[in-house]
């Protein structure tokens, strides 16, 4: 959670691909912890690179495969186990391969009592995997195949005399969620001198999202995607580092659904007050998300370095077309202190349910942002380090609930 903005705002990469999620349902991370290389959340302000979100950026990096004798790993608690097995193939490929299950089902069975009248019919059960298989072609370039997904899914019966229940008749019975999610890419990096660099990654992912709530009320989508990004990077003196990038995504996702509407928002203050007739419908939802973006990392002093970018987007389905200027400054304070202020910005695709017909309004237009951002980072130590940023965001074009 990002405070500020709604969940649905956010993006979330892992190794520069776009993905739906990477927390399970209930809270914990969808990786092993023993392939994470590093973590990066933006909260506010962040650079030309992402697009298709207002609110912040999550993104994932995970390590590359170590080229040594094949090992297997075994992990087991109360909570998850997991297998990997991770090793060299020929001189220059290494794989891993990862697989964690949650364990927890085996000790929150049927019956479980969860609040007042409210009881767990599904233990939810959770599982992940991540694979890697790695190709170094010679000293400067770099092939990656890479394999992720995850998996939730749980459920709870509401009774009629529980709270919930009695303000919400309409939810009583049994509530479940299921959802999924798997995706491949294939990336290409070049490393050349002088801080040139490219990578190109291409990839799909194919998710789907099942709940079920109330008797016989249900919505169900599933969702094919599939994205390009480029980047290449460029010295083009000592003072100037140029960045271009581009990325495509193109979905398609089918939605059906049996229930009865609320006509409201996350902004609507009665959301009861707005309650519609029961639906059942089918629908489609194609478009074409595509952005090309420069920015120009400009050193001006040995502490102050300024990145000034734009980004150019289009969408089909909205058919609208933004461009976005980024900045950000800065400055190397002290050995231990960095300050940066950033600002630009952004806008996203409206949201999916909110946006196909009869459930929705498919003539919605993409909510945009404009992002003010101060941070600062303090080095502890060598091992530790710690950041504070405070930012101000503005938010336009958000869906209104009508009649």
């Amino acid at each position: 959670a990002i405070r500020g903005s709604s969940p649905d705002d956010n993006a979330f990469y892992i190794d520069d691909m776009p993905v739906g999620y990477i927390f399970h349902l209930f809270g914990d991370s969808i990786f092993n912890q023993n392939l994470v290389r590093d973590f990066r959340l933006d909260p506010a302000g962040f650079d030309a690179s992402y697009g298709n979100a207002i609110g912040g950026i999550f993104d994932v990096s995970l390590r590359d495969p170590r080229n040594q004798d094949i090992q297997t790993t075994i992990d087991m608690s109360m909570l998850k186990a997991s297998a990997m097995i991770e090793g060299g193939i020929t001189e220059n490929t290494a794989f891993y391969a990862s697989y964690r299950r949650s364990l927890i089902q085996l000790f929150l069975g049927e019956g479980d009592e969860l609040d007042d009248d409210v009881k767990v019919y599904q233990a939810p059960e959770s599982s992940d995997y991540q694979s890697k298989f790695q190709w170094l072609l010679g000293d400067k370039h770099k092939l990656t195949f890479s394999l992720n997904g995850a998996q939730d899914s749980g459920g709870i019966n509401i009774s009629a005399q529980s709270e919930f229940g009695r303000v919400n008749p309409d939810v009583v019975g049994d509530a479940s969620i299921n959802a999924k999610f798997d995706s491949a890419s294939l990336q290409w990096q070049y490393f050349g001198d002088n801080q040139n660099y490219f990578n190109l990654v291409g990839g799909y992912v194919k998710s789907s999202e099942n709940e079920k709530v109330g008797a016989g009320q249900f919505i169900k989508y599933d969702s094919n995607k599939l994205m390009m990004r480029a980047f290449y990077q460029h010295r083009i003196s000592a003072q100037h580092l140029i960045n271009v990038g581009a990325d495509i995504m193109q979905q398609d996702a089918d939605y059906s659904f049996d229930l009865i509407p609320y006509f409201c928002t996350e902004h609507t203050t009665s959301c009861e007050d707005q309650k519609g007739e029961r639906i059942q419908d089918v629908a489609t939802l194609k478009d074409t998300d595509s952005g090309l973006y420069i920015s120009d990392i400009w050193t001006l002093t040995n502490d102050i370095t300024a990145e000034i970018g734009i980004r150019a987007e289009h969408n089909d389905y909205t058919e609208q077309q933004f461009f976005h200027p980024r900045l950000s400054v800065q400055w190397q304070a002290t050995d231990d202190l960095l300050l940066t202020t950033k600002a630009g910005s952004y806008s996203r695709f409206p949201d999916a349910d909110k946006a196909v017909k009869k459930l929705g309004n498919p003539k919605l237009k993409s909510p945009e942002s404009h992002h003010v951002s101060v941070k600062a980072d303090y080095a502890i130590d060598t091992e530790w380090k710690t950041s504070l940023e405070v930012y101000y965001k503005t938010i336009d074009e958000l869906a209104l609930a009508t009649n």
